[in-house]
């Protein structure tokens, strides 16, 4: 024969229930929750401008190597750079319209 569970049964079940929904509202675990989603969010962010800044790196390791073989290269990046001009050189400088509001 199958016996349903009391009155006590239920009331402790209830009181159980409820005692853990005012533990959860007091610890703040709904806010825990969503700070650790965002948290999450920024790691994927940061994994991702982390990638592209490793690609830029490779990019840029690749131009140092090419420029060590390449003397010519490896003038005008520094000439370039450091806005240095040879003995008897006139250097220009040609403001376009669009880079004088920049400046």
């Amino acid at each position: 024969m199958h016996r349903f569970p009391g009155k006590w049964y239920w009331a402790s079940l209830m009181i159980l229930l409820a005692a853990a929904y005012f533990y959860v509202e007091r610890r703040g675990f709904a806010e825990r929750i969503e700070a650790a989603q965002h948290s999450h969010e920024q790691v994927e962010l940061l994994r991702g401008e982390l990638r592209a800044a490793q690609g830029t790196v490779s990019q840029l390791e690749a131009r140092v190597e090419h420029l060590h073989g390449d003397p010519v290269e490896m003038e005008a990046a520094v000439r370039r750079n450091k806005n240095l001009v040879r003995e008897d050189e006139t250097l220009f400088r040609v403001v376009l319209p669009e880079e004088r509001g920049a400046e």
